[in-house]
């Protein structure tokens, strides 16, 4: 939604006169430094989602159940960045026992020509 000029004669920036739905959205990259933050966030909405349960909020329920689900994404992604970065990396260039694998002859071979 653009914004509305609230008296006729204002003017707002021509970049949020602009801005359509997508640029708005939020982007969450997360840094692996916050990791224990968004675990501090998981455990708060299960603790909202239990308490909305119990008080029979079904809205309430339904949208801290999609926060908990991002949140839990973003912990895994995390997870799995940090996983990536301890493993070893492939560069395409091969082992010296896969490229060594040739025949040599022995002078034991040589003299029997």
């Amino acid at each position: 939604m653009l914004p509305v000029c609230p008296t006729p004669g204002c003017r707002f920036p021509p970049i949020l006169l602009n801005r359509t739905r997508r640029d708005t959205r939020p982007l969450l990259i997360v840094s692996p430094t916050e990791k224990p933050r968004l675990i501090e966030i998981r455990d708060n909405l299960t603790d909202r989602i239990a308490e909305a349960e119990r008080e029979g909020w079904l809205g309430e329920v339904e949208g801290l159940s999609t926060s908990l689900a991002a949140a839990e994404e973003k912990i895994t992604q995390l997870t799995l960045r940090q996983e990536k970065r301890k493993s070893p990396v492939f560069l395409g260039v091969p082992a010296f026992d896969q490229v060594a694998g040739r025949k040599t002859d022995t002078p034991s071979s040589l003299g029997s020509r």
